[in-house]
């Protein structure tokens, strides 16, 4: 590891007009949003459901309670750090105020699509994540399989900055026994990795 002593003042880098820093090793980052700002159709919106702590009491706060079928949708927006062409995974953390029979299962369909400005919108892909629920009041993260970013884009190119995700979250059957409760939504998001401070250009890499 190397360290920067700056002696007690600020460390002033000048890239020069349309330079930026780039990061020879890429890190990860999140978009991550609240579960309870996206849309919610009339005939499959999920109920607002109290969270209760782990001993079973109210907290007072609310979000939505997914059951079977249940979904919400919305879009947001490939940040500009991100590095253009590499894999993506979207997740979702959420959670139950029900107890598990045993080990009980919740199984997530998420359809997107990736918008380009100047553009017009791909046919829709499905992705699917199941994952055990064996614990009650326990909160967990639900990853779906990576996006290819090199191929997952506008017209199977790559996937870039400023590209708009389009989606709908689901909640469908799980192949095995289904966790009885409503899965509580938390956050969802996409990690992703980053290889720049922001853009060179407002729209330009």
């Amino acid at each position: 590891m190397t360290r920067i002593d700056t002696g007690g003042v600020d460390l002033d880098i000048d890239c020069g007009v349309a330079k930026t820093i780039e990061l020879q090793t890429t890190v990860w980052k999140d978009i991550n949003l609240d579960t309870a700002v996206f849309g919610l159709p009339v005939a499959t919106q999920p109920d607002e459901v109290q969270i209760v702590d782990k001993l079973g009491a109210n907290t007072g706060i609310y979000t939505w309670g997914f059951d079977i079928n249940e979904l919400v949708s919305g879009v947001f927006e490939m940040q500009h750090d991100y590095k253009e062409g590499t894999d993506v995974t979207f997740h979702v953390h959420w959670g139950g105020n029900d107890a598990p029979t045993g080990t009980d299962y919740v199984k997530w369909q998420l359809t997107y699509s990736i918008v380009r400005d100047d553009n017009t919108i791909n046919a829709t892909t499905t992705i699917y994540i199941e994952s055990a629920y064996d614990t009650q009041y326990e909160w967990i993260r639900s990853s779906f399989p990576a996006i290819t970013g090199s191929t997952g884009g506008v017209d199977g190119g790559n996937i870039k900055i400023g590209d708009q995700f389009f989606f709908y979250l689901k909640r469908i059957a799980a192949a095995g026994d289904a966790y009885a409760g409503d899965a509580l939504g938390a956050t969802l998001g996409l990690h992703y990795q980053i290889d720049t401070m922001g853009s060179r250009q407002i729209g330009t890499k």
